[in-house]
């Protein structure tokens, strides 16, 4: 009897053991707060070392050493992870796909795919608002050289290679997709705000490619509402986004014109090359 009996306590813990992991995973993915985050997280500090780059022998070591621990993941809360995605020592490699064959779209794709920090923020029901946030606080210049790099802050200035890697998330299916009627048109008025200040500072630090990425945002905005059922596009115009998107905004002059036509029917104060 008493041997059952420590048995069932047994059992008991470990069901009470594995049930608290879950219940505190779920409890890390909350909707974003207002005003400056302060809360926890992951440090890619020691990428920073004299010559760690060095110890690297191909580029799968590089993205196996700067996946999320497990014990850090376990302590991120969405808007935490959200922060750490901007840290990720990989963020800008999308644009090794800028080849007659692929586009910075694929780029995007597979840095998301291959990085357990995004992965996981994609699976996360606040995380299309998380990203949002970090959008809406990025500062529209860069004055120093030294200000170039990501500083964690987003009420800091940001780097244009930053402001992309956003655009580009935000361009995929994996957010945008998630967000509701409200952030859609917060993330509108944005890009629209971003992209009119960069056309009346063209010797902006930040510029390039304004052009291209947040238009491939407002591109995925447009099919999501359409996909809602909030606007009525036709099949030439869904298949024109998803077309500009695809490549990353390097499709033809022709079909840039069209698509931004669109565009500017949609956002009020939109202004296009």
């Amino acid at each position: 009897m008493k041997k059952f009996i420590a048995v069932l306590s047994a059992v008991i813990v470990l069901l009470f053991s594995c049930e608290k992991p879950l219940a505190e995973g779920e409890s890390l993915d909350r909707d974003v707060v207002d005003g400056k985050f302060t809360g926890y997280v992951y440090n890619y500090g020691f990428c920073e070392e004299p010559n760690y780059w060095d110890r690297f022998e191909n580029y799968q070591q590089r993205i196996d050493t700067f996946q999320i621990p497990d014990e850090a993941m376990s302590k991120l809360t969405t808007e935490g992870l959200s922060h750490t995605c901007m840290y990720y020592p990989l963020r800008w490699d999308y644009i090794v796909w800028d080849t007659p064959q692929t586009s910075p779209y694929d780029g995007i794709l597979y840095v998301i795919e291959n990085y357990n920090g995004l992965t996981e923020l994609a699976k996360r029901k606040y995380g299309a608002g998380a990203l949002l946030k970090l959008y809406e606080n990025l500062k529209p210049d860069v004055m120093e050289a030294k200000t170039m790099l990501f500083k964690g802050e987003i009420g800091n200035v940001n780097s244009f290679m930053d402001r992309n890697y956003l655009e580009l998330l935000l361009s995929t299916e994996f957010f945008t997709p998630k967000m509701s009627v409200e952030q859609l048109d917060r993330l509108s008025r944005s890009i629209v705000s971003l992209t009119g200040y960069y056309y009346e500072h063209p010797d902006s630090h930040s510029y390039f490619p304004a052009f291209a990425y947040p238009f491939c945002a407002l591109c995925r905005v447009l099919l999501v509402k359409n996909n809602k059922n909030l606007i009525n596009l036709t099949d030439i115009e869904k298949s024109m986004l998803a077309f500009f998107v695809r490549w990353a905004g390097r499709v033809s002059s022709d079909d840039a014109a069209a698509i931004y036509i669109i565009l500017k029917d949609n956002f009020t104060g939109l202004k296009t090359p």
